[in-house]
């Protein structure tokens, strides 16, 4: 793994010790995004598989996210670096969670993106990426924010953009990929 995290993002010497945790939330049941995340950033990013934590299909309740947030409060420290992806469906108001039977598409399951930004204040890093793949969450990436966290980004691939919005009539292009 090179040291472009520590001296270009951190403002670290390239000799300071950072974690680099992960939060991989995917709650469809087929759960090919976490699957493939999980992968890219241990086999290829080095993440210790012991640092990431991928929340699928039934156990991505928001208990569970909660219970995982609470567990990396203790281990990640202020030198470290927090990558969250949340794939899911969505809205504008919130990201929907599994309920615990397979069920992530109701209002029952849906938390405000306050509420998440609110619950990954408790972990103090360095830098915080959240990755949001759902719909209505191209409105709402300024509405999460991290206190903690004096480099925090909320993102979107570009294909949600052009898959989740009414203003482009190509709404699915082949060619973007995140």
């Amino acid at each position: 793994m090179n040291n472009y995290f520590e001296q270009t993002i951190a403002n670290l010497p390239y000799d300071v010790y950072n974690g680099r945790y992960a939060i991989l939330v995917d709650t469809h049941e087929d759960t090919n995004s976490g699957d493939s995340m999980y992968s890219f950033l241990v086999n290829e990013q080095k993440f210790e598989s012991t640092k990431v934590s991928k929340l699928a299909y039934k156990n991505a309740t928001i208990e569970n996210f909660e219970q995982t947030v609470s567990n990396f409060e203790s281990i990640v420290d202020k030198n470290s670096f927090l990558y969250v992806m949340l794939d899911s469906h969505g809205n504008m108001d919130g990201f929907c969670f599994n309920d615990g039977n397979g069920t992530n598409n109701n209002v029952s399951t849906l938390v405000s993106y306050e509420d998440i930004g609110d619950n990954l204040d408790a972990i103090e890093s360095q830098a915080t990426i959240i990755s949001l793949m759902c719909c209505g969450s191209e409105g709402t990436c300024d509405s999460i924010t991290i206190a903690s966290s004096p480099n925090s980004i909320a993102s979107m691939p570009a294909t949600w953009i052009f898959a989740t919005s009414k203003n482009y009539i190509n709404r699915y292009p082949a060619v973007l990929i995140m």
